[in-house]
């Protein structure tokens, strides 16, 4: 692992702690469908739980896991081709790269 790599694995593992953090911490604080303002007019904070799969895409479907399957086994070439075509410049901003 490369010493100029720590940088981005670091900023990545902390925005998972906060995001992780955030969701706890309005689980606790806030009940099912409570909206709460935080700037008026703009910004409120909703809880609601999400069981379907990618955000509820294909959550109605009869057969949702193998659709996610067929539809991630679809991307996940053409992605993982299209970060290995960029210039090495332009790589350092897909820390998944490091793993093809």
């Amino acid at each position: 692992m490369k010493l100029k790599n720590h940088f981005y694995y670091l900023f990545i593992l902390a925005w998972i702690i906060l995001d992780q953090l955030s969701k706890y911490l309005i689980a606790r604080s806030i009940s099912l469908y409570q909206v709460v303002t935080v700037i008026p007019g703009f910004f409120n904070l909703t809880r609601v739980h999400n069981r379907g799969a990618i955000f509820g895409f294909l959550s109605n479907s009869q057969y949702p896991r193998p659709g996610f399957c067929l539809i991630s086994g679809l991307f996940w070439p053409w992605g993982s081709l299209l970060i290995i075509s960029l210039k090495p410049r332009l790589r350092w901003f897909f820390p998944v790269y490091h793993f093809l």
